[in-house]
């Protein structure tokens, strides 16, 4: 379940349309790359925030261009 205050958030940034959410656990870098489509050393660390009735865990992937 994705916050929607964090969603609206992210939307009004601009990043909405890279957003996801995932129902597997993903525990470590190589399960996150291979749940986002990207490398290891494209995951930049992870934020971590406690809200109710959950941890939210978001994580950052290097966009090049």
């Amino acid at each position: 379940m994705i916050n929607s205050k964090v969603k609206e958030f992210l939307e009004i940034k601009g990043f909405g349309d890279r957003l996801t959410e995932h129902p597997e656990t993903i525990d470590t870098v190589e399960h996150a790359a291979q749940q986002i489509g990207c490398t290891e050393a494209e995951i930049d660390p992870a934020v971590f925030f406690k809200g109710k009735p959950r941890v939210y865990l978001f994580l950052f992937a290097k966009m090049y261009h």
